[in-house]
């Protein structure tokens, strides 16, 4: 039954992975034949190609002893380059609008994410969740902390420049600590076989 999962697992992650590879080529190929070129979305869709092309090797079973946190990574940076490249290209090629492709190129990074989290929760399900809930409360805190600096920005900055300088040092220090604190937790969530095994004997 494991195996079988495990299978299904990998045959999603490879199909999904080939897709984002193909459009990426697909956006290559169309981004470089029209005019003017874009050229910053060239550059961000070889960075999705070459991510889908990894995501293909995790469902090969390439990275067997950290396939998560591989995931993981290919997820972000399809998700991320596909949302820059649809911004530096003016969100079309041409008469075509890129909305669609971002759309699909999201819930495709969305299902991969989401596999990297059930490959988590087969493998260790205690040390992951908690570990990936201490991370997602570390975020939430993230960006409450970007969205209030924001919304008072203009409150702030009406007091001078000591003002603006003291909520720009103070809100960057527990900004970047929040930060830290939500990479490092989320990174120990979809650690790879070897490290968990590690932090487990230790605590032995």
């Amino acid at each position: 039954m494991e195996t079988g999962r495990q299978k299904l697992i990998d045959w999603l992650t490879l199909v999904v992975s080939a897709l984002v590879l193909l459009s990426a080529a697909a956006a290559i190929l169309a981004g470089a034949l029209s005019s003017p070129r874009p050229i910053f979305m060239l550059g961000f869709e070889v960075v999705i190609l070459i991510s889908g092309a990894f995501g293909v090797l995790v469902g090969r079973g390439r990275f067997g002893d950290g396939p998560a946190i591989a995931l993981l990574c290919v997820a972000g940076a399809v998700a991320v380059g596909s949302l820059l490249g649809y911004l530096c290209a003016g969100k079309r090629i041409g008469t075509f609008d890129l909305r669609p492709l971002l759309f699909a190129r999201c819930a495709a990074a969305a299902v991969l994410a989401l596999l990297a989290g059930v490959i988590v929760l087969r493998r260790d399900p205690a040390h992951s969740i908690r570990a990936l809930l201490r991370g997602i409360v570390f975020g939430v805190l993230f960006i409450g902390l970007v969205g209030g600096l924001y919304a008072v920005r203009a409150q702030v900055f009406a007091h001078g420049p000591l003002a603006k300088a003291g909520m720009v040092i103070v809100g960057g220090v527990v900004g970047l600590g929040l930060l830290a604190a939500t990479v490092h937790y989320t990174i120990k969530a979809f650690a790879p076989r070897s490290e968990l095994r590690a932090v487990q004997n230790a605590g032995k």
